[in-house]
């Protein structure tokens, strides 16, 4: 991506006009740093933040190596034990959502007695073992940072 004078921020090659100057798309790929931020563009990067955690309060821009990063200050949308609990709600979707595709095992069971075969019994004793262990990790974190940041994916 890359960044206008006037704060445009392009995020794909384009035609574009600076001053009275439209300047093909292929700019971006053939002119350097330097040729560009004649003309008042620069390589443009933002550090990305988790949306679902954290509210923002401001942004700073700062130049690194001819590029224009920038970065949010951001504020903990909920207390640690609120974040937990989205956290954990996220697992619990996550696992609901893996177990969906053979509730119907269980359904066809309850109500005409005809047996789960074993295969069906273990995938599902895995994923809920999976959901509680993971629950575990969320229940032992201790600090904000380590619950946001935590990654929740299943691997069979």
């Amino acid at each position: 991506m890359w960044i206008l004078n006037d704060g445009t921020i392009i995020r794909y090659p384009m035609p574009v006009r600076i001053g009275d100057t439209l300047h093909p798309s292929n700019i971006f790929k053939n002119w350097t740093k330097s040729e560009l931020s004649s003309i008042g563009i620069l390589p443009f990067r933002e550090v990305l933040y988790n949306e679902i955690f954290y509210d923002t309060e401001g942004t700073h821009d700062n130049i690194i190596n001819g590029e224009l990063v920038r970065t949010y200050d951001l504020k903990e949308r909920y207390s640690i034990e609120e974040a937990k609990n989205v956290k954990i709600t996220e697992i619990k979707s996550m696992a609901s959502n893996l177990l969906r595709n053979t509730d119907w095992y269980i359904i066809r069971m309850y109500e005409r007695g005809v047996e789960i075969p074993a295969y069906i019994v273990k995938e599902r004793s895995d994923i809920l073992s999976w959901c509680d262990q993971m629950e575990e990790v969320v229940n032992s974190f201790t600090s904000y940072k380590m619950v946001s940041d935590y990654s929740v994916c299943f691997n069979k």
